[in-house]
């Protein structure tokens, strides 16, 4: 019984902490949910952290175009999940996002429940905007279950006049709100 108490097997399975790259892993992510620069649960940026790199991004030159979503239906999604599967959820919004576009210019930030947003270099996003966003309504699946949100998307374009982040990601707010 020594063998095994002291052995890989049982640092990796009864005692996971005892795993360095785990336990790195866990340091960094409590670290960055400390210095609010990603969600605790989602490991998305937060809204602070994303219009920071947003406007390190304008101001490297970069074209960009920010996406805001909505998701009306985040409450009835919400009530049929619960922590973990929206956790997974925003994993896979994550996933899918990603697979679609790559690198995207300033990655997924969750504004707050049922909010988020991303931006796309301008070139990439001409070319594959449509389909991005009718992947992330396509229904995901999650233990069995079918979850289809019902998305708003909000565009804004970054400009040359564009002194920093939070302007553009305003305006695609705005032209959330101004769907007809």
């Amino acid at each position: 019984m020594q063998a095994f108490n002291q052995g890989p097997i049982y640092k990796s399975i009864i005692r996971p902490w005892a795993n360095d790259t785990l336990r790195l892993i866990v340091r960094d992510t409590i670290n960055k949910a400390r210095e609010g620069t990603v969600g605790p649960r989602s490991g998305w940026l937060t809204e602070k952290a994303f219009v920071t790199a947003l406007t390190q991004t304008l101001r490297a030159g970069s074209e960009v175009k920010v996406v805001f979503a909505e998701i009306r239906n985040a409450t009835s999604v919400s009530s049929l999940l619960d922590s973990v599967q929206w956790q997974q959820l925003a994993e896979k919004i994550a996933d899918r996002t990603s697979a679609i576009a790559g690198e995207l210019a300033v990655p997924l930030a969750s504004l707050e429940r049922g909010l988020f947003a991303f931006a796309l270099h301008r070139e990439f996003a001409d070319q594959n905007l449509d389909s991005l966003l009718d992947r992330l309504r396509a229904p995901f699946t999650l233990k069995q279950k079918a979850v289809t949100l019902q998305l708003d998307f909000g565009i804004a374009e970054s400009r040359s006049d564009d002194p920093d982040g939070p302007t553009v990601l305003r305006r695609a707010m705005q032209a959330l709100t101004t769907l007809p």
